[in-house]
């Protein structure tokens, strides 16, 4: 008599579960690249953030060519301020959560030296 070999019982498959990454905090996005818009969006954020001053302008045009000129639609806000009789159009780029990460993203943008503010300081000369 020959044995009938057991089948093996079926295999069940387990999904692989993605490797998850470490979230790392983004820069929120800003929505348009206008003075009026841009002081909006700024004074909607966390007054306890920082942010990265990339340069001021006297005039909105040249703030926003600048800013597509590097590339950096997404993540750039522009405002207004009027100080001694003159209008200057400061350019910032990304809200971080402390003054560690917002320097570390200062450091990263190519050819640009911007410095550190917070967005509450930045807030206060809006109001």
């Amino acid at each position: 008599v020959v044995a009938k070999a057991a089948e093996p019982a079926p295999v069940k498959a387990e999904p692989v579960k993605p490797a998850v990454a470490e979230k790392q905090p983004v820069p929120t996005v800003s929505p348009a690249l206008s003075a009026v818009e841009g002081a909006v969006w700024l004074l909607d954020q966390n007054p306890n953030y920082y942010t990265i001053q990339l340069i001021a302008t006297s005039r909105e045009s040249s703030a926003i060519a600048f800013i597509k000129s590097k590339g950096l639609e997404d993540k750039s806000a522009i405002f207004r301020v009027d100080r001694n009789g003159k209008t200057v159009y400061p350019v910032v780029y990304g809200v971080y959560p402390d003054r560690r990460q917002a320097q570390q993203a200062a450091g990263k943008l190519p050819e640009i030296e911007g410095w550190v503010r917070t967005v509450a300081g930045i807030q206060k000369t809006l109001q």
